[in-house]
């Protein structure tokens, strides 16, 4: 029986996700959205986990790092968005020290005030920092709207080599008209990445963004931020997915200790429910191993795999470029 998942639309809440989020546009999905992996794309196949990763915790320094507005912020607004009992200063501040004197929160925005406006602004900055760190309730995971002929190409080669360790992994292409890519997509949870030439390559930011401390402004703003990268990553024609990391019975993650590192799994199908039909084809990288190759095979020969296409890819003789070759 398929879509045994509980849509965001229709999962328990403490606010209206479609009035939260009703900002930002619906684009078309993509008939593919493509992840590629190292060998560990072989556990996804065998446990329907992939991994969504908190904001934070991005490879990229740039990720989810907005410049903030050059408007002038002035000294008493500076001053009202510092002393509001809301906003996300106030409760970084409480969280870091506790229920500590009034008088000496207010003795620090008056330094964060009087400050020159370079430094000052140093100070509004971190609030970037806080909220992602508050918003570590949320994952990410991140896709390519890849077609055949992209999967080809020079684009997909810097892919092979990136995400898939050298070409020695493989690569997942899911249906992107999935009900359950529909749902989340339907929720402005599921998007298209934009790619600003701006000099910064980064979302912009403002003062007034931050005035409220709550879940719904957490989502906005990684919604937001989530979805602009550098011109100089366009090429990865990147879809994103942002997932709730909170331990709910609607949402459930599974949670991996590896050394110092926290891994989230999100479970997208299991053998019994019917949504394994969203994967559509295994492409093996062009340097797979011979283990890995039969590994894979191995698993797709299971029910609930039979409607999937096993490829391979391997370099072009003349170009630079790939062919691919199905196998299964």
């Amino acid at each position: 029986m398929d879509r045994q998942y509980v849509s965001p639309m229709e999962a328990k809440s403490d606010f209206d996700i479609e009035k939260v989020l009703a900002e930002f546009p619906i684009e078309q999905l993509p008939p593919k959205l493509v992840k590629f992996f190292d060998h560990r794309g072989l556990d996804v196949l065998l446990n329907g986990e992939i991994k969504v990763t908190p904001p934070r915790e991005f490879n990229d320094p740039f990720e989810l790092s907005p410049r903030l507005s050059q408007e002038e912020i002035s000294p008493k607004k500076l001053r009202e968005h510092l002393l509001s009992d809301d906003g996300f200063m106030r409760l970084w501040w409480r969280s870091k020290y506790g229920a500590m004197d009034d008088a000496q929160y207010r003795a620090y925005v008056e330094r964060c005030v009087a400050a020159d406006r370079q430094t000052a602004f140093e100070w509004v900055r971190h609030l970037i920092d806080i909220v992602k760190d508050v918003a570590g309730t949320w994952g990410i995971a991140c896709f390519s709207a890849f077609s055949d002929e992209d999967m080809k190409s020079a684009d997909a080669i810097r892919h092979w080599a990136f995400y898939a360790k050298s070409h020695t992994g493989m690569a997942i292409e899911f249906d992107g008209t999935h009900n359950f890519f529909k749902d989340w997509h339907k929720a402005r949870l599921l998007f298209r990445v934009g790619y600003a030439d701006n000099g910064s390559g980064r979302s912009v930011a403002d003062l007034a963004e931050f005035d409220k401390a709550n879940k719904e402004t957490e989502v906005r703003l990684v919604r937001k931020w989530a979805s602009v990268k550098s011109a100089a990553w366009e090429t990865e024609k990147e879809w994103r997915w942002v997932f709730p990391l909170d331990d709910t019975n609607d949402f459930p993650c599974r949670r991996v200790v590896s050394g110092e590192r926290v891994i989230n799994l999100r479970r997208l199908w299991t053998p019994e429910d019917g949504n394994a039909k969203m994967v559509q084809r295994v492409i093996l990288g062009s340097r797979a191993s011979d283990k890995l190759k039969a590994s894979v095979r191995t698993v797709l020969n299971q029910s609930h795999f039979q409607h999937v296409e096993l490829w391979r890819a391997f370099e072009h003789p003349d170009v630079f470029g790939l062919n691919l070759e199905r196998v299964r």
